[in-house]
Formats: structure tokens, C-alpha cells, sequence
């Protein structure tokens, strides 16, 4: 090893120990559609249209499935550190909800406060189906491509 290698050597330390504490740093990440409370303060019940609201807010992240007269507009603050699971700093959800002529009649607005945590149900369902071993739906298979 060189002399001038070797005097660099702490130098490329420091600089890999920084590349390492680099790649570990959180990454904040923005999605969906956030507005601002100036924005949703100039929308007002029983005045402004759809046309009005996809103007001033934008088109919406989602309409309501069972009920088309409900415009959602989503968003969400994340955190995430390297290949884990992101935290969620913040997320909001605004619902607009219009009367049968297309004018607003309220506004809502929810927060990661005001969401609710939902259990997965983690069991299969049964199939009245008889079931097969491997090699008898591999068998299975090639005589009936030999029909």
C-alpha cells in the first residue's frame, strides 16, 4: 500500500460511515391530494356546485361506491426507514357530501386520529371441492389432456 493511499484512508472511513448513516435516514413521502384549511374554508354549504369543488379542490381521490353524491379527497404523510414498514405522520380525509341538485351540503374532515384499526380475519374458507395430493393432480391433469 502507498504512503498516499494510507493517508486516506480515514478520509474513506468517514466518508463510508456518513454513506451508511445516509441510507438509514427517514424519507418522508406525500400522497394523495392534500388541502390546504384555506382551501376547504372558501367552500361553503349550499352554494358552491361540483363543477365549483372540482375547480377550487381538484378532481377527487375517490366518489363514494354506494352513494355518488360523497367526493373524497384522500392524503397521507409517511416515514420510512429503509426497507421497514412506513409510520404514518399524518393523513386526512376530507368527504364532500352534495345534495340531489350538485350543490354542497357538507363538508367533513377526519384525521389519523379519527381512523379505526381493523382485524384481518386470517382463517381460509372450506371448498366442498374433494382435495388432491400433488401427484394425483399431476396425474389428474395429464389424462385429461389425453382426451
Amino acid at each position: 500500500m502507498s504512503a498516499a493511499f494510507r493517508r486516506h484512508i480515514p478520509i474513506i472511513a468517514v466518508l463510508i460511515g456518513a454513506a451508511g448513516l445516509l441510507a438509514c435516514s427517514p424519507r418522508i413521502e406525500a400522497r394523495g391530494n392534500s388541502l390546504s384549511a384555506t382551501k376547504l374554508a372558501r367552500v361553503e354549504p349550499g352554494t358552491h356546485t361540483r363543477q365549483d369543488i372540482r375547480s377550487l379542490l381538484g378532481t377527487p381521490s375517490t366518489i363514494g361506491a354506494f352513494n355518488s353524491q360523497t367526493w373524497y379527497y384522500f392524503s397521507e404523510r409517511t416515514s420510512r426507514v429503509a426497507f421497514f414498514q412506513p409510520d404514518v405522520l399524518e393523513r386526512q380525509v376530507v368527504a364532500i357530501h352534495f345534495d340531489k341538485s350538485g350543490v354542497v351540503k357538507e363538508v367533513r374532515r377526519y384525521s389519523k386520529e379519527d381512523g379505526r384499526e381493523i382485524d384481518l380475519v386470517d382463517r381460509a374458507t372450506e371448498t366442498p371441492a374433494p382435495s388432491y395430493s400433488l401427484l394425483e393432480q399431476l396425474f389428474g391433469n395429464a389424462t385429461a389432456l389425453g382426451r
